[in-house]
C-alpha cells in the first residue's frame, strides 16, 4: 500500500511540474510571449504581428499636380492595435500607424444632411507642429439610412483554426455576432461560416429574427486544427449570392487574426477573387482580432479589394461599439466605392502633403474612372482628410485654397454620384484642435521625418486646453500620456 502512495505521489508530482512547465490559458501571467496553450493540449507558436510597410510621402508641388486623388476608407484598425499596444506599455512599431484611421475613430461636429448623401466641413488652420505650415481639413458626413431603410444580407465567416483560440479572439467574435443579432432588421438574412483544417456551414440564409437559434449555433462554435481560408470564402461567397438583396447591402464579414496557412495563401490571389465579387456587388468587411500573428496588412488588403472597411477588436467594448452602438454605419452603406479628391488653387498653396492613406492613393485617371474600388462609407458616419499645406507668397486668405470632390456610387445606383465643397481659411474650432493633436500623435509614434517640432508635451498641453469631449476623447489623452512615458 505504502509503494502505492509513493508512485501515486510521484505521479502526480510529475503531472504538476508538467503543467507548472506547459502553462493553461486563463491562468498564470499573460503567456504573450510563450507558445499558446489548448484544452487538448496542443500548442501554437505565436509569431509577430504583420503589416504593409508605408512609405510615408513628401510635400507635392501644386504647380507639377494641383490634384491629389485617394480612394477613401473609415477603417480604423490601426488606431484600436495603437490602444492595446500602449495599454500593454509598447510603442505599436511604425508601419502599423495609418494617420487617417487615427482621426477617424473620432465623431466631429458636422450636421447630417436633410436632404442629399452628404454634408461636410472644411478649413484651413495653423499647423501647430510647424509654423511654416497650415493645415487644410474636409470632413465628409453621410446621411442616416433611417430615411431610407434597406435590407442586409450578411455572411460572418469566421476563423475557428486553433490560432483563434482565447477571450480576444473567438470570443470576441461571439460577443460582435451577439450584439450584431440584437440589431438587425426582421427582413435582413444572416449566415454563417467557419473555417480551420475545413470549412463549413453552420448555419444559412437565417433570418435576423431567429435570434435564440443564431446565437445558441454561435455560442457553440469551437477551435482547432489549421487554416483553409480560401475554401470557406468561396463558401461564404456561394451564399451571398444565394440570398442577395437587389437594391440592398450584401456583405461578407470576415473574423481573424489572418493566419492562413493552408491553401491558396497569396494575398494578391484572394484579393483578386474579392474584388470580383465586389464588382458584382458584394463588399468584403474584415476583422482582425488577437495578438501576437495578426497579419493586419492581408486583412487591409483584402478589405480594400472588397470596398469595405478593416477593424480590429482589441476589447469588449470595441465589439460593442462596432456591432452594437454603431450597427447601422458598420453593416449599412450609404456610399459605394468613395474616392476624394482635392484640387489645390496654384496662387493660393505651393506644396501640400497628404497625412495617411498612403497605401491608397489614387491617379486623376483612376478618380474619374467608375470601375475604380473605393471604399464604403456608412450610414451617419464621417471620414476625414487632412493635409498639412505651405501657402503661396500670392496667397490670399479671403479665397478658396482648394475644392474638395466626393464621388461615389449610392445605395441601388449604377451611375455615380459627386459632392462639392470649396475650402476656405476659418477660425480653427474645437474638433479642429483635436485632429492636429491626433495627428501630431501619430506623427511621433511614425517617428516622421515631417513631425518638424511635434513633442509630446505640446499634443498633452493643447488637449487639456480642449473640452473633454466624450469618452473616446478622454481615452485618447491617457493614452498619449502613456505613450509619452514608454
Amino acid at each position: 500500500m505504502k509503494n502505492k502512495c509513493g508512485k501515486l505521489w510521484i505521479c502526480l508530482l510529475a503531472l504538476c511540474l508538467c503543467l507548472s512547465a506547459c502553462g493553461l490559458p486563463n491562468g498564470g501571467d499573460s503567456g504573450e510571449d510563450r507558445p499558446q496553450q489548448f484544452p487538448n493540449g496542443s500548442a501554437i507558436e505565436r509569431q509577430e504581428d504583420t503589416f504593409r510597410e508605408i512609405n510615408e510621402r513628401g510635400f507635392v508641388s501644386t504647380a507639377a499636380l494641383a490634384d491629389s486623388s485617394f480612394a477613401l476608407s473609415v477603417s480604423r484598425s490601426s488606431y484600436t492595435y495603437m490602444r492595446r499596444m500602449v495599454s500593454s506599455g509598447r510603442l505599436p512599431v511604425a508601419d502599423s500607424v495609418r494617420i487617417e484611421e487615427f482621426i477617424n475613430y473620432f465623431d466631429y461636429a458636422v450636421d447630417v444632411p436633410a436632404e442629399g448623401d452628404f454634408a461636410s466641413e472644411a478649413r484651413v488652420f495653423d499647423c501647430p507642429w510647424n509654423s511654416s505650415s497650415q493645415l487644410l481639413r474636409v470632413t465628409f458626413q453621410a446621411r442616416d439610412t433611417s430615411r431610407a431603410p434597406v435590407v442586409n444580407n450578411l455572411v460572418f465567416l469566421a476563423d475557428v483554426s486553433a490560432s483563434m483560440y482565447g477571450d480576444d479572439r473567438i470570443g470576441l467574435f461571439k460577443t460582435a455576432l451577439s450584439y450584431a443579432a440584437e440589431g438587425l432588421g426582421e427582413n435582413d438574412t444572416v449566415s454563417l461560416v467557419t473555417y480551420a483544417g475545413a470549412s463549413r456551414v453552420v448555419f444559412e440564409g437565417k433570418r435576423a429574427t431567429d435570434r435564440d437559434e443564431i446565437l445558441e449555433e454561435v455560442q457553440a462554435l469551437s477551435v482547432g486544427g489549421n487554416t483553409a481560408g480560401y475554401t470557406a470564402i468561396e463558401k461564404a461567397y456561394g451564399l451571398a449570392e444565394k440570398y442577395y438583396a437587389a437594391g440592398g447591402n450584401n456583405k461578407v464579414i470576415l473574423f481573424t487574426d489572418g493566419d492562413f496557412n493552408v491553401g491558396i495563401t497569396d494575398t494578391d490571389a484572394l484579393g483578386e477573387r474579392i474584388r470580383e465579387e465586389h464588382d458584382r456587388g458584394i463588399t468584403f468587411t474584415a476583422i482582425g482580432v488577437g495578438q501576437g500573428n495578426l497579419r493586419d496588412d492581408r486583412l487591409e488588403a483584402l478589405a480594400a479589394a472588397g470596398g469595405g472597411s478593416a477593424y480590429y477588436l482589441d476589447n469588449e467594448r470595441e465589439a460593442r461599439r462596432v456591432f452594437g452602438e454603431e450597427l447601422i454605419g458598420t453593416l449599412t452603406t450609404v456610399a459605394y466605392d468613395a474616392k476624394a479628391q482635392v484640387s489645390f488653387q496654384p496662387a493660393q498653396v505651393s506644396e501640400y502633403r497628404l497625412l495617411g492613406y498612403d497605401n491608397r492613393m489614387l491617379t486623376g485617371v483612376e478618380f474619374e474612372d467608375a470601375e475604380t474600388v473605393g471604399g464604403e462609407i456608412g450610414s451617419h458616419r464621417q471620414v476625414t482628410a487632412l493635409y498639412e499645406i505651405r501657402c503661396s507668397e500670392t496667397c490670399d486668405p479671403s479665397a478658396p485654397y482648394a475644392t474638395a470632390r466626393l464621388r461615389y456610387r449610392a445605395a441601388g445606383d449604377a451611375e455615380e454620384s459627386a459632392y462639392t465643397v470649396a475650402v476656405r481659411k476659418g477660425a480653427p474650432t474645437d474638433d479642429d484642435g483635436f485632429i492636429a493633436c491626433v495627428a501630431e500623435y501619430g506623427l511621433l509614434l511614425r517617428k516622421s521625418a515631417y513631425a518638424a517640432d511635434a513633442n509630446y508635451a505640446s499634443v498633452l498641453a493643447r488637449l487639456r486646453a480642449l473640452p473633454d469631449g466624450d469618452e473616446h476623447r478622454r481615452e485618447f489623452r491617457a493614452l498619449v500620456q502613456s505613450a509619452s512615458r514608454l
